[in-house]
């Protein structure tokens, strides 16, 4: 997936932790794209009318990793 692509983009469970995943984040590009690294599950929309027609039937699901967040959220990779 590329991140760019999606216009909605939130935690599925804001209550949840994130936690470790073999399958890694799901960010093409991203250096933990298929590695073993923290991650939290995601869901987005690919646009805005997509979420209004019809918020169940084209929910998106998949992992981030807290910098690929990071820079959805902030438009940069966190400082390190």
């Amino acid at each position: 997936m590329n991140i760019e692509d999606f216009e909605m983009i939130s935690l599925a469970d804001p209550e949840s932790d994130p936690y470790f995943s073999w399958r890694g984040c799901d960010v093409i590009g991203c250096e933990a794209h298929n590695l073993g690294t923290t991650v939290y599950d995601c869901q987005g929309y690919e646009t805005v009318e997509q979420a209004q027609s019809d918020p169940e039937g084209n929910l998106f699901e998949f992992q981030l990793c807290g910098d690929c967040l990071y820079e959805y959220y902030y438009g940069r990779r966190p400082e390190r």
